[in-house]
């Protein structure tokens, strides 16, 4: 008698929750375990259902276990996953987490166990060994358990703050640090739009444009002229993708110091002006942070900063007429073609040969 075989398919939807080692602030992702189990079987169909339902049940239940040994073993859920597994002859069964990579909403940050071994030390900002145990995911399965969680965390984290308020020096101070991360934040929004090379990718963007409409208004034999435009074409476009890839860099590492900026204005402000009873909830995809709401900063206190941030705003932008062929540090040319080099290029702006 020949044998037949059952797959069973089950899906349970988690909550993780940790404290981001960066911004330390409560994170709840949501996501998904898939286990499936196959049984084959020569006489009892029911039997082998019964069996490949209860070994997809535990296969959920070792994931949930895997999640949660992170803060014993320290090793990441990436490196821990296994493959296909047989029980016996006959019997196998799988299982997977899915979107536990998603970065804090609040600063960005990647732990190292949400990332695999190799990777964790060009992504994440602290070592595995680094962290508290907080930092490790424990599971809910069921959401209010895991905004309960958080919120009852943000309630400490408030106290804390409060219980500061009573050194009139710590306030005095925290005001100051308010207002210094203000500014900071200003200037590096300022920052965002006096990147070099955006005037690079607009002068680049002219001439495409220009090159596409001269290549359109060619004749169907004038092959040469075709050529050389195709060619200059190629050029612009391996510069446009240069100059986009620093333009992203540079944006990223402004905005991660926004973030961190902005993370520092919210302890210092709730300990200068106190905190309200709301709790502020952002998502991002699939994951929810938490943090404390502080009250408003006293309006005469933002005025002076303003004056402050546009009197130095003022002064950098009577420094900002250097010409675009200028930089701040040391000058390099192609050594194919002899072509003044972009700061951080990668390929040269004339001639597109890669540079070493």
């Amino acid at each position: 008698m020949g044998s037949s075989r059952v797959i069973a398919t089950r899906k349970c939807q988690v909550y993780l929750s940790h404290i981001c080692s960066e911004c330390k602030f409560p994170v709840i992702t949501v996501v998904q375990i898939t286990a499936e189990a196959e049984k084959t079987y020569t006489l009892s169909q029911s039997k082998a259902e019964q069996i490949a339902d209860e070994t997809a049940q535990n296969a959920i239940k070792r994931e949930i276990r895997r999640i949660e040994s992170c803060r014993r073993t320290k090793i990441g859920l990436v490196d821990t996953q296994q493959t296909r597994t047989m029980i016996e002859l006959g019997h196998w069964y799988d299982s997977i987490i899915t979107d536990f990579e998603t970065p804090c909403p609040q600063c960005s940050n990647i732990e190292p166990w949400q990332v695999s071994y190799d990777l964790a030390p060009k992504i994440s900002k602290h070592k595995i060994s680094e962290l508290n145990d907080d930092n490790f995911p424990i599971v809910f399965k069921d959401f209010d358990c895991a905004d309960r969680w958080a919120k009852d965390y943000i309630s400490r984290f408030v106290e804390e703050l409060e219980e500061k308020r009573k050194d009139a020096s710590q306030v005095e101070q925290a005001i100051k640090n308010s207002i210094i991360s203000i500014n900071q934040i200003k200037s590096y929004q300022q920052q965002l739009n006096l990147i070099p090379e955006l005037k690079y990718c607009e002068m680049f963007n002219k001439q495409l444009r220009e090159y596409k409409v001269k290549r359109s208004q060619l004749g169907l034999l004038n092959f040469i002229r075709k050529k050389d435009i195709n060619l200059n074409i190629k050029v612009l476009e391996l510069k446009l993708e240069d100059v986009n890839q620093i333009i992203k860099d540079k944006t990223n590492s402004i905005n991660f110091d926004i973030n961190r900026e902005q993370n520092i204005l919210l302890q210092n402000q709730a300990i200068a002006f106190g905190c309200t009873n709301d709790i502020v909830i952002s998502e991002h995809k699939n994951t929810l942070i938490y943090h404390h709401k502080p009250n408003d900063i006293p309006e005469n206190l933002l005025m002076s900063s303003h004056e402050l941030s546009t009197n130095k705003i003022s002064s950098h932008n009577e420094h900002d007429n250097t010409p675009l062929t200028q930089s701040s540090g040391e000058i390099a040319f192609c050594r194919k073609c002899g072509f003044k080099l972009i700061p951080d290029s990668v390929f040269c702006s004339k001639c597109g040969k890669k540079i070493d």
